[in-house]
């Protein structure tokens, strides 16, 4: 019979904007996934300011994702 697999912990940690190193009030959240089965997807979209005040002046987007 094969030696079972030792369960590795993983944590997910919040990134700085750079996406090298870690946030400076970086949470951390302890999980348990199979990585034979883990699926990432990515999304992100852009929002615009449709209130009066922000149609003065230039075009203001904020990235939302």
């Amino acid at each position: 019979m094969p030696k079972p697999s030792r369960l590795e912990k993983a944590q997910l940690v919040e990134m700085a904007a750079d996406l090298t190193t870690e946030a400076s009030d970086a949470k951390r959240v302890n999980v348990q996934f199979n990585p034979e089965t883990l699926k990432v997807t990515y999304s992100n979209q852009i929002k615009t300011d449709d209130t009066k005040s922000a149609q003065i002046g230039t075009a203001a987007m904020q990235h939302v994702g």
